[in-house]
């Protein structure tokens, strides 16, 4: 029973995560593929977002600022190390899922990536360049 449960908040969780990401055409043929290029453009909006000014940092003391802005990157390198094991620890229980290996990596990451760049835009205040 408590399988059954943590599966359907699961299952919502991801339907939800699904519905709020923007769809668009993919200009690739295979499934796995444009689930790669969508992860792909998420991993540069998140990159870009990071070299952007941020309300919070620019506010600190002028000589906290560079320390701020390295533990960021250094956390983000990290984040992503973390993203990566975890997709790769979610898709041993995947093996009730239609899609294949790397298009589950994909997806995975992509909805990662989406939650932390939300995350990260709302904690540090980006302002688009």
């Amino acid at each position: 029973m408590h399988f059954l449960i943590v599966f359907c908040v699961g299952v919502a969780i991801f339907a939800s995560t699904a519905v709020s990401a923007e769809t668009a055409r993919c200009p690739l043929s295979g499934r796995d593929d444009c689930g790669n290029l969508g992860s792909q453009q998420l991993d540069e909006e998140l990159a870009a977002l990071l070299a952007a000014p941020s309300e919070w940092i620019d506010r600190m003391p002028a000589q906290l600022r560079d320390n701020a802005r390295a533990a960021l990157k250094e956390a983000q390198n990290e984040w992503i190390k973390f993203r990566d094991a975890e997709c790769r620890r979610k898709l041993t229980w995947s093996y009730m899922t239609a899609m294949g290996e790397r298009g589950f990596l994909a997806s995975c990451a992509h909805d990662m990536t989406f939650h932390r760049r939300n995350d990260l835009l709302e904690q540090y205040k980006f302002r688009p360049r």
